[in-house]
């Protein structure tokens, strides 16, 4: 139940940020950036979804959280990364594979939405800061 409440939250500030790129962080000269490789998302012969993922932050950030939520119809799943070591916040591009699985049923061949949240950690502006993406694909 938590994680549904957890992943409806972010698909509803997900859908509050008009993106289809990932939102830096502000602050001068610091770069926190999460892009789904929307072309590259699939859909698994066990009803689950492999999100490809795109990611970068500064040297002095730490991220502390990747959320990755899949809608379709009335199908939902999300998957929440706290305290592994993606990304590895040394201002170059890192990849990883989530594969979310959905709540209840299974996911199947047809559009779904994707969206991701990667929070992190400026202890320089004693601050949290965020980047989203969304992306609608076919599965």
């Amino acid at each position: 139940m938590v994680r549904r409440v957890a992943g409806v939250l972010v698909l509803a500030m997900l859908a509050l940020v008009p993106a289809t790129e990932a939102v830096a962080a502000p602050a001068g000269g610091t770069t926190l950036d999460v892009r789904i490789m929307a072309s590259q998302v699939e859909l698994n012969p066990d009803g689950t979804v492999s999100v490809p993922l795109r990611a970068r932050c500064s040297t002095r950030l730490d991220a502390f959280e990747v959320d990755v939520s899949v809608a379709q119809g009335g199908t939902f799943g999300s998957e929440i990364l706290i305290g592994t070591p993606y990304p590895v916040c040394d201002g170059r591009w890192q990849r990883t594979t989530v594969t979310v699985s959905a709540d209840t049923g299974t996911f199947g061949a047809g559009q779904a939405s994707i969206g991701v949240f990667l929070g992190a950690y400026d202890p320089i502006a004693d601050a949290d800061l965020e980047a989203v993406d969304t992306a609608t694909v076919r599965l």
